[in-house]
């Protein structure tokens, strides 16, 4: 959300991510050994989730615009194909010139990467976690990480007047 990705957009992209990777395709498994990325250490002992985005994000190097505008354009192509306002091919050709803008030379390798283990819309989000700053990066990881009881209290609030309880009624004399 910080750097303006979507948070169904953010989830679908994370899922594909890490769907990719353990269901490892030819596509899936050319970007991973690019990027010299495992989900295990080679004995069988899998990385943990943090440990596995570091590696992404040391894999894919250093941006040189600013994240939030790159993050910006990339989101307005991705909701413009979804619209079918562009083609995939007039899609796939401005996604590679922002990415060209964004990482030089190198970066028509980077969209490749990302769109093999994101997916074409989801690339966005993927480069947007892997170009974020590490003060943005550690937030978030923060946030995450001490974010257990948050959906239970959240829930409680949302039961805790009368369209709840009618809500809990509802359902109790479903059940019944």
């Amino acid at each position: 959300a910080n750097t303006g990705v979507k948070a169904s957009r953010g989830g679908t992209a994370l899922n594909n991510i890490m769907t990719r990777m353990a269901k490892k395709t030819k596509e899936s498994g050319t970007a991973m050994n690019a990027l010299g990325l495992s989900l295990d250490d080679g004995e069988g002992h899998m990385y943990s989730f943090m440990d596995i985005m570091l590696k992404l994000r040391e894999g894919f190097g250093k941006i040189k615009m600013d994240q939030a505008e790159f993050t910006a354009e990339m989101e307005s192509l991705a909701d413009a194909f979804e619209a079918g306002e562009m083609t995939e091919k007039e899609f796939d050709k401005a996604q590679d010139a922002l990415i060209e803008r964004a990482y030089g030379a190198e970066g028509a390798l980077n969209a490749q990467y990302a769109a093999m283990l994101a997916g074409k819309t989801g690339m966005g989000a993927l480069l947007a976690i892997v170009n974020a700053s590490d003060e943005d990066f550690n937030k978030l990881t923060e946030a995450v990480n001490n974010s257990a009881g948050t959906a239970q209290e959240m829930a409680d609030v949302m039961q805790d007047n009368l369209s709840g309880q009618i809500t809990i009624l509802m359902s109790q004399l479903q059940e019944l």
